[in-house]
């Protein structure tokens, strides 16, 4: 309704229009403090953000704040020298921070002020202050600098012809660069001055309504009170010379009596909605103001008590258990009486109307569960001035977890009846802990919160009742947290007892521990984790029982028929290969110890992945340790059968880093990206052992999936599906070398075509085959220049796009084994890692003696052997032809798990190879404590040779021996000298090709050294002769000679080299 008299003159119409105009409350920082703010987004009261960037600064500073934020200072006082805050604004790189505030006004002309202070060191900024008409034409400031250290008086002028809806904004857009290249400013006020205004009494109008309709028969608290706001009210609207002033502050006092009024007669049935109190209820901007675990934002319309465009979300396919999560937010509140409705659901989508346990929407300690998709509602009463509301799945049974739209309403206030009954509930809660079995110390909480909560009466001070609820409150929680402790072990005990039979055998072993266990359990001195303990050693007892007890039980009896040779390790964790068989099986896994022969006694998991078989998945093991582990399984009788025993040694804990530049437009793509590259170093420094790798996550804005270049600089773009962890798996794995290392992209002797095509290291290969559980032509790691991936593998292991992640442990594992292998052949994760890296790449017996042939066809190749040739002298030489090998060529291996390099300990003397900066050759050294001077690399080489002949004929390969001394170095074998009777050992420079045998060391156990003399020494093999055309398959023989060159006419005792007239040469022992 318009009338047409106008106030001609300027009056400040802000306090009508716009909530927290001026900033002179609700400070998130004090003039009493100093604090240097670098990084914080806070909310503003009564203003909405529209923000293009989570960074830098949005606060509100008290004047005279002795702190900085984003490095700018406060200043002391106001535009016009008064007390009071502003608004602190500070981001950067061309990002746009703007706040409004939606009104709707009169005809007339409007000026809107906005003084502003530069408090950083730069001036470029573009105002934002601006009328944005709901439609039409809006009016924008022409400002694009501050001056440093100074006030800028932002106005911009615009006349409405009409009633208008519209925007009040201001803001600013930073310059290109980061934050220090534009203005970091402070704004003192939003200033609305009206001129020409027309008098509009709709506003009046419709409040005077809505106050009659609260007022109804007048039987409310304080109806006398809002009647005469009424009519005070109703008198401006029927003046028809009021003045806009008049009815503004009409409408005003009005609606604040209608708050006054509503606030004072809340109920269940008249509740007021307070969700202002809870910051983002509906998840609009992503997880911003929750703690939130296990949960997502999803966009998607599937769940139906979604509420805008974002719910967050659990989802795990059907028939799958969702397990665990949660989200919650703690608010300050008024103390009051509230009811918490939230849009929930724990559902199981294979039966939708089942009630599935485990999920509940709470606030504070009252709680309500929550089955399938619905409104859940839960009322609490708050004494503290504070809250924490949420919700929460602990085991759910669901496979599809959903929450959005948390709304809190006031449906009481705190009466003298209303506070004793709080504190009676509170009270018996405490009291019913009382009568069950807890820590002492949580009794002696309890009995003191108890003790204050008594003390609470009608006349109590407000403090003081704060202070005694949140006692009582803790104490019940820590109280329960104690009780479930020693109910879980008094349920341990009940099982063993029900196990328990004195006829049996080791029935006094397990009947002791039942002992121990009832002694605990009635020990309120013990600690919660050895409670824990008791529960596992009580369990442990019955397993034993049962084993010394068990029977064959029926069909086929437990074994292990296969154990994959290959074992993948990490720091704690490793993965184990073996095929079970047998009826009735209770369990199968793996059981490991420091100790040899394990037992299920010891260290077991079950928990398995399904890939061609079973791969055991060992956790919780210590970094660069020796263990020896056992695959088992056992019937349900009890029946156990072991596989044979492998050597398992975890390498050192790896030392990646990571960070993330929070540059995303919103919380949640933040939070996702963070999580990601988090969750990627943690596998990263768990199964790769690189140290040094910092891993840079940026957000970028142009970039359409991720990248990142060799040494960890990494963007994320902002397609959601590509912020998850497969995706930086990917990108992390070119930042150590895959596609931006020349061993990757530029190397003959590591890709089959040089630049692409089969990956030739033995390593990465033997990986994947060990995952794929099979050995076949065209199984093989391969990839382009600059990817790389599996040849007709189950997973695309390195994750090559977000479509083939597939979100599993399995594939995110493996691909980190065969980014380890990549290392293991070869490839430099980082510039300190020269040469790879070091790892347990040799599997040997502690106990046995093993010997080191050279490759190099003229170095020893089927023949020679690493000896000690003096006190300090080694070198390879002629030892298989002897009846016996001395063992001044036999070694004992030695491994050093924190550094990855192996030692060799000659048999006879004791000492040890080693390797000198002051030296050209490797010697031997005498010494108790060996030092990296005695440390060797085992890295595979990549070609295979065929040692023996005919039937006796086998394929083996080497390793080479190296180590980094300002430069890279490596074990080589230099010529045989005949009269010196050896060829010595040079420190060489490391040679990576295919062609360095003379680098390149294969290594014989004691048994295998003995079953390749009996098959390389000729037995069965007929004599050969000069010119016989039937040797070796259908060759011509075109010579024989001794080692020494000497020529003969047929093979004799000794070595004979003979050649073939297609040129290639065999060497035969004959005894």
């Amino acid at each position: 309704m318009l009338v047409g008299i106008l106030a001609h003159a300027q009056t400040d119409v802000s306090k009508y229009y716009l909530a927290n105009y001026d900033f002179n409350q609700y400070f998130d920082y004090t003039a009493s403090q100093s604090t240097a703010v670098a990084q914080e987004l806070l909310d503003v009261k009564g203003w909405t953000a529209d923000l293009s960037a989570n960074y830098t600064i949005v606060g509100t500073y008290e004047y005279g704040f002795g702190g900085t934020f984003n490095g700018a200072s406060v200043p002391k006082a106001g535009y016009d020298g008064k007390a009071g805050g502003g608004l602190a604004i500070s981001t950067g790189w061309e990002q746009t921070f703007a706040f409004y505030q939606t009104v709707t006004l009169p005809a007339g002309t409007y000026t809107l002020n906005v003084p502003t202070y530069n408090g950083g060191s730069a001036t470029p900024a573009e105002s934002q202050v601006a009328w944005v008409p709901s439609s039409g034409t809006s009016v924008n400031s022409t400002v694009t600098s501050y001056a440093v250290g100074q006030w800028t008086l932002d106005k911009i002028t615009f006349t409405l012809t009409k009633t208008t809806t519209g925007k009040i904004r201001f803001g600013m857009k930073a310059a290109a660069g980061g934050s220090a290249n534009s203005a970091k400013l402070v704004v003192d006020y939003v200033q609305l001055v009206g001129e020409d205004m027309a008098v509009d009494k709709t506003d009046l109008l419709s409040t005077i309504s809505t106050a009659n309709s609260l007022y109804a028969d007048g039987s409310g608290v304080g109806a006398q009170e809002l009647l005469a706001s009424i009519n005070a009210a109703q008198s401006v609207a029927d003046a028809a010379d009021a003045s806009v002033v008049e009815v503004l502050e009409a409408s005003l006092a009005l609606k604040n009596a209608v708050s006054v009024y509503r606030k004072n007669n809340v109920s269940e049935d008249n509740p007021l909605d307070v969700t202002e109190y809870i910051k983002n209820p509906s998840f609009e901007d992503g997880t911003n103001g929750w703690t939130c675990d296990g949960l997502v934002t999803q966009t998607n319309s599937s769940f139906t008590k979604k509420a805008g465009s974002t719910y967050i979300e659990k989802w795990v396919s059907s028939g799958n258990k969702v397990g665990d999560a949660s989200v919650s937010q703690t608010i300050a509140l008024p103390n009051g009486v509230y009811v918490l409705t939230v849009g929930a659901q724990n559902l199981n989508q294979a039966s939708t109307t089942q009630k599935c346990a485990g999920t509940v929407v709470f606030a504070d300690d009252s709680e309500t569960d929550v089955y399938t998709p619905a409104d859940y509602s839960v009322k609490f009463t708050n004494l503290t001035g504070e809250a924490v509301v949420g919700y929460r799945a602990v085991g759910a049974i669901g496979n599809w977890l959903a929450v959005d739209n948390f709304r809190l309403s006031l449906v009481g206030h705190i009466t003298e009846s209303v506070l004793m009954a709080e504190m009676q509930r509170l009270i018996a809660d405490a009291e019913v802990k009382q009568g069950s079995m807890m820590s002492k110390t949580a009794a002696d909480e309890l009995a003191s919160a108890l003790t204050q909560a008594k003390a609470i009466n009608a006349d109590s001070e407000e403090a003081d009742i704060q202070a005694a609820v949140k006692a009582i409150k803790d104490a019940i929680r820590k109280a329960g947290e104690s009780v479930s402790d020693y109910n879980a072990l008094v349920e341990a005990i009940g099982k063993a007892e029900t196990a328990y039979d004195a006829a049996k055998n080791e029935a006094a072993a397990l009947l002791a521990e039942i002992d121990k266990a009832k002694a605990l359990a009635q020990n309120a001195e013990v600690k919660a984790e050895d409670l824990y303990a008791e529960i596992e050693q009580l369990d442990k007892a019955v397993l034993a029982f049962n084993i010394a007890n068990a029977t064959p039980g029926t069909g086929v009896a437990p074994a292990v028929t296969f154990i994959h040779k290959y074992v993948a390790t990490g720091a704690t964790e490793a993965l184990v290969r073996a095929t079970m068989t047998g009826s009735n099986i209770l369990e199968r896994g793996v059981c490991w110890s420091t100790d040899h022969n394990p037992t299920v006694l010891d260290n077991r998991t079950t928990k398995s992945f399904s890939l061609n078989g079973y791969i055991f998945h060992i956790k919780g093991m210590k970094p660069a340790t020796v263990y020896y582990a056992r695959p088992y399984v056992m019937n349900s009788t009890y029946t156990v059968a072991y596989g044979d025993e492998i050597k398992i040694v975890t390498h050192p804990k790896g030392g990646c880093t990571w960070s993330w530049n929070e540059g995303a437009p919103d919380d949640a793509a933040n939070t996702r990206c963070r999580n990601a590259i988090k969750e990627t170093i943690d596998y990263f420094n768990e199964w790769t052992g690189i140290r040094g790798f910092h891993l840079t996550g940026n957000y970028g804005s142009g970039t359409p999936t991720a990248d990142c270049s060799y040494g960890g600089w990494m963007r994320i773009g902002p397609n959601a599906a590509y912020q998850a962890i497969g995706t930086v798996l990917h990108e992390t794995g070119h930042g150590v070398g895959v596609g931006t290392h020349w061993i990757w992209y530029d190397c003959a002797d590591t890709r089959q075509n040089t630049s692409s095509g089969k990956w030739l290291g033995r390593e990465a290969n033997d990986v994947l085959n060990f995952l794929e559980n099979r050995v076949s032509d065209d199984l093989y790691f391969t990839g382009d220049r600059t990817h790389g991936w599996g040849s007709s593998a189950t997973y695309d292991w390195l994750v090559n796009g977000a479509d083939k992640d597939k979100h599993s442990e399995l594939q995110y594992i493996g691909g980190m084994c065969i980014l380890y292998g990549l290392f293991i052949d070869g490839l430099c994760p980082t510039t300190s890692h020269v040469n790879g890296i070091a790892g347990y790449t040799y599997n040997f017996d502690d106990s046995k003696k093993y010997y080191l042939m050279n490759k190099h066809a003229d170095r020893g190749l089927g023949e020679g052997l690493l000896a000690q040739v003096n006190s300090t002298v080694v070198g390879w030489k002629p030892c298989l032809t002897d009846e016996t090998v001395s063992d001044s060529a036999a070694w004992y291996m030695e491994f050093v798990p924190s550094q990855g390099y192996y030692r060799f300990k000659n048999a006879v003397t004791g000492k040890y190879l080693t390797h000198s900066s002051s030296s050209t050759y490797v010697t031997l050294k005498q010494t108790s404590t060996p030092s990296s001077t005695e440390q060797f690399q085992l890295m595979p080489d990549r070609t295979d040779v065929t040692l023996g002949v005919g039937s006796s004929a086998f394929a083996t390969h080497g390793y080479w021996l190296t180590w980094n001394d300002g430069g890279n170095k490596a074990v080589g074998a230099k010529v045989y000298v005949g009269k010196s009777g050896f060829g010595m050992l040079e420190q060489a420079k490391f040679n990576y090709s295919n062609s360095a045998t003379a680098q390149q060391w294969i290594i014989f156990s004691e048994d295998e050294l003995e079953a390749y003399r009996k098959a390389a020494i000729a037995t069965g093999i007929e004599p050969v002769s000069l010119n016989d055309g039937n040797a070796d398959g259908g060759k011509t023989v075109v010579g024989i000679w001794t080692a020494d060159g000497v020529a003969k006419s047929k093979t004799g005792k000794g070595l004979n080299i003979i050649r073939y007239s297609d040129g290639t040469t065999k060497k035969v022992f004959v005894r």
